[in-house]
């Protein structure tokens, strides 16, 4: 689906619609993360969490009464995911750097039209850091549904988490020095950070495409309130 601000956005639609109030929106919000965090253990433990028995992790998930804020946030995660992965991908003809690149130009997009911001100014970190470790409830529940659903136990949740928070305060704290800094950081590392940042131009994109898939993420917000209506009253 879209990137950061996109799961955020969805996520607080949801909400709305279900009529849910957190206990603690910074945990909901990182819920709304979904399995994303984890490419900072790697890239194939992020892809594991988003084959086929992603739905089957979430509903146990949500089962576990203790971390409700969390599992609902990540099932909107996954369920959303459902309708805007496919038509997110169609434009970036199966392309998966491509389908980064125009997930964060949707998001910058979407920040734009919706909410009359500026994507670079948004300092989305702050908004799912739960502090310096997972909560523990949080972290039981993740290993519980690892071992329940996928029969691994090996997965440090805690450490992708850490790691995930500060690639964040590095790359998206809205701060311009930083931005300025990208490129000695890509002239002595190597590493394009840029493919991991909002772009400060938009650039070029498909026909079509910012509509296309703000309907599917429509269509994700709706099919991620029916599974979860009666999440409200449990």
């Amino acid at each position: 689906m879209g990137y950061i601000f996109a799961h955020l956005h969805c996520g607080e639609e949801v909400l709305k619609k279900i009529g849910y109030e957190t206990r603690s929106r910074r945990l909901f919000n990182f819920g709304s993360m979904g399995p994303d965090f984890l490419f900072a253990d790697s890239v194939d433990t992020e892809k594991l969490f988003h084959n086929e028995k992603a739905e089957e992790f979430t509903n146990f998930l949500l089962q576990n009464k203790s971390v409700s804020d969390y599992a609902l946030g990540y099932a909107t995660h996954i369920f959303t995911d459902k309708e805007m992965y496919p038509v997110l991908m169609k434009f970036a003809k199966g392309d998966f750097g491509e389908y980064v690149r125009l997930s964060l130009i949707f998001d910058t997009l979407l920040a734009r039209n919706v909410y009359n911001l500026s994507i670079e100014k948004v300092n989305l970190a702050s908004k799912i850091d739960v502090g310096k470790n997972l909560p523990k409830e949080t972290e039981a529940a993740l290993k519980s549904a690892l071992k329940a659903v996928y029969n691994i136990e090996n997965i440090d949740f805690n450490g992708a988490y850490q790691k995930f928070i500060r690639f964040l305060y590095a790359t998206y704290d809205p701060f311009l020095v930083k931005r300025m800094a990208y490129p000695l950081v890509k002239l002595i590392t190597k590493f394009d950070i840029y493919k991991f940042t909002y772009p400060l131009l938009v650039g070029d994109i498909p026909k079509g495409f910012y509509e296309d898939v703000y309907e599917s993420m429509q269509s994700g917000i709706r099919l991620s309130a029916e599974k979860l209506k009666d999440f409200a009253g449990t």
